[in-house]
């Protein structure tokens, strides 16, 4: 029951990795985007 509950652990821990990767690299992406746009329009 131990080693069930450890691998459910560890499939969570990295799909909830996998989710907070993803939301940081459009977080990442957007910042770059409205930073473009903002000097377009300084521009």
């Amino acid at each position: 029951v131990r080693v069930v509950a450890i691998q459910k652990n560890d499939t969570e821990t990295v799909s909830s990795n996998r989710l907070g990767m993803f939301v940081l690299s459009i977080g990442t992406v957007s910042i770059k985007i409205y930073q473009n746009s903002f000097v377009v329009k300084s521009l």
